[in-house]
């Protein structure tokens, strides 16, 4: 009874949370641009937001582990939305690479230690089918900001949305001091990451990289290259996160059908044919049409190559684990979103589109051969089964 309420606390706090996120997300790029901030220096600003939650998250997902990820989960949730409140009381450009940064310290705690407090909320359930559902429930919340966000803009303006999705934001932290989760404590805050972790953590710089070139551009892309209106590129950011669900939603049926290695091998190569096949759209509808077919499609590899190093991990070494993957995913975010910002500022959209294909299809390989190497490892040891 206790573990159904914490996780119903846990699940109303996050549709309120993905909620507020998907309101900043999708006014966010408009915000700095209505302020004359170009292409580049928005790239600035999303790789200092990826690069501080990267060495966040490797410093401090240990220590999570030290504390209890419960305790982590909430202080991050806490600090993501401050930030975005901060975010839009601001006014200049160097406030806001702080506010980007402190943002990006706060999403990758949070995101290094919520799969952790999830997990331990839910005993005896396959891994990859609680990951698959939570992605897409919160995704479907956060399209449904960014849906709600662009019909807002155009009458209370950019900085308004922002406010108003970090008001919402805000609520989350305070359901989330009433969630009591078990927590596997470590009995060192800093360990040296093993082998697993690192090897995680190359995958996860390149499955990183490989979107961000991108994602962080796709509205302005989709307004500057293709003339969309606000409402339709809040259309199309919207249903991007919608399908991130749908993607995640059919992890499972795809495992249980066709098993692990050609769902992973199916979802790669959609993705890097998506994205190579948007170089060749020169109109709106069937760029944005492969975009959703992208986003859908790589959304599936996450959850699948989670449950798989979860099994052979300690579960004092979860945070830690979460942590790496998301400093590997972060620091490919930064270099992709740097360089995707300056492959725009030069009109070269379609270089972008052929060197994230490229990424995809060497990330492919790279946990191929990855996963085969980890089912050799021996298994973690079971606490409750060693000598006392």
């Amino acid at each position: 009874m206790r573990e159904r309420r914490a996780l119903a606390l846990y699940l109303g706090s996050e549709t309120l949370l993905s909620l507020g996120i998907g309101m900043v997300q999708y006014a966010q790029p408009f915000f700095y641009e209505a302020h004359a901030v170009g292409d580049a220096r928005i790239g600035i600003l999303f790789s200092v937001n990826a690069l501080t939650g990267a060495f966040v998250a490797l410093l401090l997902a240990p220590l999570a582990d030290k504390l209890g990820a419960s305790v982590a989960w909430k202080f991050a949730t806490l600090l993501l939305a401050v930030s975005y409140l901060g975010m839009g009381l601001m006014h200049s450009y160097p406030w806001w690479l702080v506010t980007s940064a402190f943002a990006g310290a706060g999403g990758a705690l949070l995101v290094s230690t919520e799969n952790v407090v999830l997990s331990s909320l839910t005993s005896g359930t396959e891994k990859a089918h609680i990951f698959s559902r939570f992605v897409a429930m919160y995704m479907f919340c956060m399209g449904s900001g960014s849906v709600l966000a662009g019909f807002l803009a155009p009458h209370i303006g950019f900085r308004a949305v922002v406010l108003m999705g970090a008001a919402i934001s805000l609520i989350a932290p305070c359901i989330r001091v009433f969630v009591r989760a078990p927590d596997a404590k470590s009995h060192r805050a800093f360990r040296v990451p093993n082998r697993k972790m690192l090897w995680m953590s190359g995958f996860s710089l390149l499955f990183g990289m490989a979107p961000g070139l991108l994602s962080q551009f796709a509205t302005l892309v989709l307004k500057n290259d293709y003339g969309a209106s606000t409402e339709w590129t809040a259309i199309v950011s919207a249903l991007a996160m919608f399908m991130v669900s749908v993607g995640s939603a059919t992890v499972s049926p795809l495992i249980r059908k066709i098993r692990q290695g050609p769902t992973l091998a199916i979802a790669f190569a959609t993705t890097a044919g998506a994205t190579a096949a948007q170089s060749f759209t020169p109109r709106f509808f069937p760029f944005a049409g492969l975009y959703l077919l992208r986003t859908a499609s790589a959304s599936i590899p996450q959850p699948i190559i989670d449950a798989a190093f979860l099994r052979n991990m300690e579960a004092t070494e979860f945070s830690q684990m979460f942590g790496l993957r998301v400093f590997g995913a972060n620091v490919g975010s930064a270099i992709g979103t740097a360089i995707g910002g300056n492959l725009l500022a030069h009109r070269q959209l379609k270089a972008l589109l052929w060197l994230s294909a490229s990424l995809f299809v060497l990330a492919f390989v790279y946990i191929t051969v990855l996963l085969r190497i980890v089912r050799r490892w021996p298994p973690p040891l079971d606490p409750l089964k060693m000598p006392q």
